[in-house]
């Protein structure tokens, strides 16, 4: 009888503790949810999504649609509050959005001169990197060749694919602030689930691989 009444004191003792640092706990997740939103916020869904068509069939992407990504990534560089987390899915959020910025740094490596000029769009002094084909065409010509069609074509198939893979990352990071706070405490279990239910984007170089949280 005695156990029995242990038992009972150390189960109410477990759950007066677990009331007692939920406010606390509750408080520091929906914390990086809101900062997390607001970096989402800052990010253009609408145009992101569209950023593979922009830059395989358009060949012409806004630099302002860059520029957020990178002020999130000189703020990770410098270790700013905005882009700290602190509550139960911190290591997420951190990971997510530092994948998203690698891939973003990586898409950056290809759209940038001498394959991709940035041009005045207007007079307010609105750039817009467009694709230079005529760059690949001068590296033809010096080699001896008519045209370098392979080159240009391998540079736009893996810039799209960059960008396909953009896009998805930051699904994967959108979608940690539509966790439950009862989820959050079992990330384990609810993180992995979540990230099955983004698939990887169908696109015209096939599907890209399935990572998962381990």
């Amino acid at each position: 009888m005695q156990e029995l009444k242990d038992c009972f004191f150390v189960v109410g003792s477990m759950a007066g503790l677990a009331a007692f640092v939920r406010p606390a706990v509750e408080s520091k997740h929906q914390r990086d949810v809101d900062r997390a939103a607001l970096i989402i916020s800052k990010l253009d869904e609408d145009r992101l999504m569209s950023l593979p068509f922009l830059t395989y069939t358009m060949r012409r992407i806004p630099d302002s649609l860059f520029r957020p990504f990178a002020e999130v990534e000189q703020k990770l560089r410098e270790g700013r509050q905005e882009v700290r987390f602190a509550g139960p899915l911190n290591r997420y959020f951190t990971q997510e959005l530092t994948e998203l910025i690698a891939v973003y740094r990586e898409l950056r490596d290809f759209v940038q001169v001498p394959e991709w000029e940035a041009s005045e769009v207007n007079r307010l002094g609105d750039l817009e990197w467009r694709f230079n084909k005529a760059e690949f065409q001068e590296r033809a010509r010096l080699s001896g060749q008519d045209e370098d069609y392979e080159a240009y074509a391998h540079h736009l198939d893996a810039a799209a694919s960059c960008a396909e893979r953009l896009t998805r990352q930051f699904m994967r990071f959108q979608g940690l602030t539509e966790l439950h706070f009862f989820e959050a405490m079992i990330p384990r279990v609810f993180v992995p689930r979540k990230m099955r239910s983004i698939a990887p984007s169908e696109e015209r170089r096939g599907s890209f691989a399935t990572d998962e949280w381990q």
